[in-house]
């Protein structure tokens, strides 16, 4: 799976092989984590919710594996606050559990919970390391919070190398550039319009270059279409020319406004923001992630790369 150009091939594929292992051993609860990351991928939020009553109904109570199985149906199905008790009792059985900790964080931002999301995102920091997600994930807990410091904090250590010439685009990822898309919001809000159309410029031209390499990718253009509208004077386009990341008829703001608007749509089971079938909810619900109340693509893969219960890349 890959959560820029992977494709439904790829998800059906994992699917069917996730389901292979169960069926020889029902009791894999790595192979059920597994087969919850390709149901949320693929926007099927009941069929992750009945993962997750397999496992509890099969495994062990008190077994981090089985526990790690049943809070990741809950936090990638959007029911936030019933993963995080299962996500802290694991961290009481293993306190040294990154995936628990990297969910907490998430589950904890995505149900508004933002003293924990700071108090657990730095304790994560502290224990595994740098991840651009649970920086991403504290700075929009501190924006919830009011705090323009801490916000500014995470968002300058999240976006800094995404801002320098020399950044491989091939190597951002999906936190990379929600960080640029809702950085650039919080500089403008702060009234640092320069800086946040420079950001949100950066955020195009990388977006733009991925999707030279992978035209027909959803999720991208709905990255694109997120940007709010840039000033010609920012990005050097000629008088009538496209002004905009999206659509050069919106307003700064409007952009972000429409894609918000269009995640809590999916947010109730309707994953059509992108207006496709079928074949185009991995990619509808993978955008909804940029919406500030619904953050369930972003906890896929932090900036190392580590897995979280979910195949590598996506």
């Amino acid at each position: 799976m890959n959560g820029w150009g992977g494709g439904v091939g790829n998800l059906e594929q994992a699917e069917a092989s996730f389901e292979m292992v169960l069926s020889l051993d029902p009791d894999s609860m790595q192979a059920r984590r597994g087969l919850i990351a390709v149901l949320f991928s693929m926007g099927l939020s009941e069929a992750m919710l009945l993962q997750g009553q397999e496992a509890e109904r099969l495994g062990r109570p008190d077994d981090v594996e089985t526990l790690l199985a049943r809070a990741n149906a809950f936090a990638l199905s959007s029911l936030h606050a019933q993963a995080i008790p299962i996500q802290r009792r694991i961290i009481a059985i293993d306190p040294r559990n990154d995936e628990a900790y990297f969910f907490l964080t998430y589950a904890s931002v995505a149900s508004d919970q933002f003293e924990e999301t700071v108090e657990i995102g730095n304790r994560f920091l502290t224990l595994f390391g740098e991840d651009e997600a649970v920086r991403f994930w504290i700075a929009r807990a501190a924006v919830g919070l009011g705090d323009d410091s801490l916000a500014r904090e995470h968002y300058e250590a999240v976006t800094r190398a995404l801002m320098a010439p020399s950044t491989d685009p091939g190597r951002v990822t999906w936190v990379g550039i929600a960080s640029l898309l809702f950085s650039g919001a919080f500089y403008d809000q702060s009234g640092e319009h320069d800086r946040a159309e420079a950001v949100w410029q950066r955020g195009v031209e990388l977006v733009r270059l991925k999707v030279e390499v992978d035209p027909e990718n959803n999720n991208l253009h709905m990255f694109l279409a997120g940007f709010p509208r840039i000033p010609r004077r920012a990005r050097g386009v000629p008088s009538g020319g496209s002004t905009g990341g999206g659509y050069s008829a919106r307003g700064r703001r409007q952009s972000l406004v429409d894609l918000e608007s269009g995640c809590r749509t999916c947010e109730a089971g309707r994953h059509r923001p992108c207006g496709g079938g079928a074949a185009e909810r991995p990619a509808a619900r993978a955008t909804c992630s940029l919406a500030a109340d619904h953050r369930g693509a972003l906890s896929v893969t932090g900036g190392s790369g580590r897995v979280r219960g979910l195949p590598p890349g996506v």
